[in-house]
């Protein structure tokens, strides 16, 4: 994704066709980015939605001297953290609810296999972590985030984040073992 400094110029002048181009160009990647954090197509659209205004609105602050796709990028994670947040306080409210890393997924004998495992199983096994392990496994495994960082968006110790990483990565490595058995016995 690469934005000319012009075209955010233009934007921040209030140019409607600008800002009407700008949401084209960063909608494919960004409405990626929630959907990592989000249950399904229109939670994450609607988070993509609420972080292009939040960006919108914030970019007379961006340094055009970095990357505004990095920038776009933290603004679209934090919208995530921030709907997770009001979620979990008003699941609390109501009623108490109850990764695999990089070199692990290069390992050869489960992804290099002839049994292999299709990136939407990947994701639903994924999505289906508990809320608080999905949150840790995404802002870890996936944006890069450390557990220092992760506890401080999360509101959550960094014992806890390494915690609901492990977690998460031991589901996830029982999943994926009980879907190659299963894939394994249907050939």
């Amino acid at each position: 994704m690469q934005i000319e400094k012009a075209l955010i110029e233009e934007c921040i002048k209030g140019n409607e066709h600008a800002v009407h181009k700008l949401y084209k160009e960063c909608y494919p990647l960004m409405k990626g980015i929630s959907m990592r954090y989000q249950k399904n197509s229109i939670d994450a659209e609607n988070a993509f939605n609420q972080g292009f205004m939040k960006a919108l609105k914030n970019l007379k602050k961006y340094d055009q001297s970095k990357s505004f796709k990095s920038w776009f990028s933290r603004v679209i994670i934090n919208v995530n953290i921030d709907i997770y947040r009001a979620t979990k306080r008003h699941q609390e409210l109501v009623v108490y609810k109850e990764s695999i890393s990089d070199h692990e997924m290069s390992n050869p004998s489960i992804f290099d296999s002839d049994l292999k495992i299709e990136k939407e199983q990947l994701l639903k096994m994924i999505k289906s972590l508990t809320p608080m392990s999905y949150q840790v496994f995404n802002l870890y495994a996936v944006d890069g985030y450390s557990h220092r960082e992760i506890s401080q968006q999360l509101q959550i110790s960094e014992g806890t984040s390494k915690w609901h990483l492990s977690v998460a990565r031991k589901v996830l490595r029982k999943k994926v073992s009980e879907y190659l058995q299963m894939k394994k016995q249907a050939i």
